[in-house]
């Protein structure tokens, strides 16, 4: 996932394009051989999570991703646009980039993919790709994130049949920071670096969806109507501006993991208010509980057992790394115990109430000496697991930031 979204920010081919590039190109802006309408009933129902994430045979994006992404807009507050189609085109026809959508004809209209996407990259081009159609999207990223954002929460509510299925839908889109991957790296970069555009967008859904009172349709409004006065890029532009200052990384005292926690737990918030909002504290609850496992960075592949009924995100790695470790020799292989002292910033449900804590743990690592090294932990493998046990918790008022 990661590298699916370093590919969109990477390039400008995620938009929605002018009519003059297809008198240039009619190939790369008309169905083909290849074109799947994705329009579909839909019945609250979708295939386990394993089923999703099986590569197509012979199509773009498999039936299950179609009816993924059918009931998601279902759930959530702006529908599937009608007259929905994918289609592979050549390589040239956004290279260097991915995927864009073209509003067109009914000949014309729909996504256009230009490589090979794995299911889980494919939903989230796919989602961001939808959100240039819909009102207020065309030419801009904000809607667009919006979208992939919204539907991605909405998903959570689809896999809650299984712990294994909501587990591995909070892994697949690499856990709580994926919501931020991007935001969070480029908060590091310097102002103006990187891809602005899509660096911008998410910035204005952060700080927005920071206010308690907002959710994604009031938000959805406030972006149409920003687009129809001619405003929407001066409001972006205004707000990532403000942004920089608000999250200099000093005011973290110069510690970049806590300025990421912020970031990533200000989003986590905003999802857990809409769930709850929207579907009931339960389904928040266990939202919060699928991102427990996952307060790492994404490259790590290490989940933690001991954070549960709290989203958090690591500020500090107290432990020594000069300890040694214990083997351990169980009916599943041996296994290395290294003494783990980790802190970090979490949000949790007290009722209806959102709360903010700093956590202090100790615990250990347990890693894999097997060939190949896998521990098996609700039906993925891993190399490592911490188990991690509290041993002080401070709450902070929610608008304090992480240390």
């Amino acid at each position: 996932m990661m590298y699916l979204r370093n590919l969109l920010l990477s390039v400008a081919a995620a938009i929605s394009l002018p009519l003059s590039c297809a008198e240039e190109a009619p190939e790369c802006f008309s169905h083909n051989e290849t074109t799947q309408f994705i329009n579909r009933a839909t019945d609250g129902e979708i295939p386990s999570y394993d089923t999703i994430t099986q590569l197509p045979s012979n199509q773009i994006i498999s039936e299950a991703v179609i009816d993924l992404v059918n009931e998601t807009h279902a759930l959530g507050t702006e529908p599937l646009p009608g007259n929905i189609s994918v289609t592979r085109v050549p390589r040239y026809c956004v290279e260097p980039g991915i995927a864009y959508s073209y509003y067109g004809d009914e000949w014309t209209r729909g996504i256009y993919f230009a490589v090979d996407l794995d299911p889980t990259e494919a939903i989230e081009t796919l989602n961001h790709e939808i959100g240039h159609l819909q009102p207020g999207g065309s030419k801009n990223e904000v809607m667009a994130e919006l979208n992939m954002f919204e539907q991605r929460t909405m998903a959570y509510l689809l896999f809650t049949n299984t712990e294994e299925d909501i587990f591995k839908w909070a892994y697949g889109n690499y856990g709580i920071d994926s919501y931020l991957s991007d935001m969070s790296d480029a908060v590091d970069d310097l102002p103006g670096s990187g891809t602005p555009r899509y660096n911008n967008a998410d910035i204005f859904l952060l700080v927005h969806l920071s206010d308690p009172s907002m959710d994604f349709r009031t938000l959805r409004d406030q972006i149409v109507q920003s687009d129809a006065a001619g405003t929407l890029e001066y409001d972006i532009q205004q707000t990532a501006n403000d942004f920089w200052e608000r999250y200099d990384i000093i005011r973290y005292d110069n510690n970049p993991l806590a300025r990421r926690a912020d970031l990533v737990l200000v989003m986590a918030t905003a999802f857990v208010r809409e769930l709850g909002r929207s579907f009931g504290e339960d389904m928040a609850q266990q939202y919060i509980a699928a991102q427990a496992f996952f307060p790492y960075e994404s490259w790590e592949r290490i989940p933690v057992v001991g954070l549960e009924e709290r989203v958090c995100y690591m500020t500090a790695d107290n432990s020594d790394p000069q300890q040694g470790c214990e083997l351990q020799v169980g009916s599943e292989g041996i296994f290395c115990e290294q003494p783990r002292s980790v802190d970090f910033c979490c949000i949790g449900l007290d009722g209806d109430r959102i709360y903010k804590s700093i956590v202090h743990t100790e615990g250990g690592r347990l890693v894999s000496e097997n060939i190949p090294p896998e521990i098996i932990l609700n039906g993925l493998l891993w190399p490592a697991v911490d188990w991690l046990m509290i041993t002080s918790e401070q709450e902070l008022p929610l608008d304090e930031q992480c240390r």
